[in-house]
């Protein structure tokens, strides 16, 4: 529909800036009488809204407005993210991941890296076995999913193994190989948003926005603990992001759906824990329980050879400043990342390696699990 950018939501080149001047065309095109724009509040807040309903406005067109719903990012990976905007088209390639068994997450991080590798020409379509692979172009990013998949080609089936790999083999695309501990990006960015940068960075399975998802309150405007936080600074998301990631990681353990979180309170879930076990369970309980967690997979992490090296972002994310918006001109710079490591792992009671220190090991009664580290 449109190569839209909502705050960092990728378009066409991976997070790179989109545009809104063709979305009233598009909006008459599909003969709609009154749009419906549906967002969030993160957009709304963000003040990005405005360039969008100031393009239907100065084209007189009516619209609606629907500000509540949480993004997808499935969608928006396969979607903006390669510059396809037909619902059709974007549904039918999310459907096709799913009946093929890959994540679609990470699909659309591979074609997209994919696509702009034949744009700077690291990659031929003679390497993809004729496919003129294209940003917008509905068949060749559908068709370079089923080449995926059925490993139909050498580039295709590296392709298949994400885009650390592909870019470890195809000279000059590491600079724009998004990917932090091997998993492709999700579809937020971190340069407008500084404490979602160190979540992805210290996420232990490496860029997954569900280990903890400081955005909200970084940009959506929500309060965490009475506390309103400043969007772009780096120092102060350490306590913040912790906060998140042993929450989180203690709901994991009740085996729940992700996205009831959205809708079930601290309270409640005390409340069902408490009558479960039989005796009242507090939230220090809970956050305990959930540090408990974060500090094995870490030691996990540890013993298979992760260190401080292996919480870092990507080049694009660090070398390149986002061009407009309203963090123009923002990255999150190797000084940034020092800096927002040292304040988490002190927070966390880790050393400067990021490993948990003897001492917090104890303190949550997990002495036994010191194991050795690869060096």
């Amino acid at each position: 529909m449109v190569k839209l950018q909502v705050f960092e939501t990728p378009t066409a080149i991976k997070h790179a800036p989109g545009a809104v001047e063709n979305l009233a065309d598009e909006a008459r095109r599909l003969e709609g009488r009154k749009p419906l724009l549906v967002t969030d509040q993160g957009v709304v807040k963000a003040g990005l809204l405005d360039r969008i309903v100031g393009s239907l406005e100065k084209e007189k067109i009516t619209f609606g407005l629907f500000d509540r719903v949480v993004g997808n990012p499935p969608v928006e990976l396969v979607g903006s993210n390669l510059g396809l905007g037909d619902l059709e088209g974007v549904a039918y390639a999310v459907r096709l991941c799913d009946e093929l068994g890959m994540d679609s997450m990470s699909t659309g991080g591979v074609i997209g890296f994919a696509t702009e590798a034949l744009e700077k020409g690291a990659i031929t379509t003679s390497d993809l076995g004729g496919l003129d692979l294209k940003f917008g172009d509905r068949s060749s990013v559908i068709e370079l999913v089923k080449m995926i998949a059925s490993r139909e080609n050498p580039l295709a089936r590296l392709l298949g193994e994400g885009v650390k790999r592909a870019s470890e083999q195809i000279p000059g695309t590491e600079e724009y190989a998004v990917h932090i501990k091997s998993l492709e990006s999700p579809a937020w960015g971190p340069r407008g948003a500084p404490g979602l940068g160190l979540a992805l960075m210290t996420a232990d399975r490496g860029g997954c926005h569900q280990r903890a998802f400081p955005i909200l309150y970084e940009v959506g405007g929500e309060l965490w603990e009475d506390r309103e936080i400043k969007r772009l600074e780096t120092r102060g998301k350490a306590e913040l992001v912790t906060d998140l990631q042993n929450y989180l990681a203690a709901l994991d353990t009740l085996v729940k759906c992700d996205f009831a979180q959205y809708g079930i309170t601290k309270k409640t879930y005390l409340e069902m824990l408490s009558s479960a076990i039989g005796r009242e369970y507090s939230l220090d309980d809970l956050m305990r329980l959930g540090e408990r967690v974060w500090n094995m997979v870490r030691l996990f992490n540890a013993r298979e050879g992760f260190s401080r090296k292996d919480d870092h972002l990507p080049p694009r994310f660090v070398k390149e400043s986002l061009p407009d918006g309203p963090a123009a001109g923002h990255r999150i710079t190797e000084e940034d990342m020092e800096v927002m490591l040292d304040e988490y792992y002190k927070v966390r009671g880790w050393d400067g390696q990021g490993r948990p220190s003897q001492r917090k090991l104890e303190e949550l009664g997990l002495e036994r699990l010191q194991v050795p580290l690869k060096t």
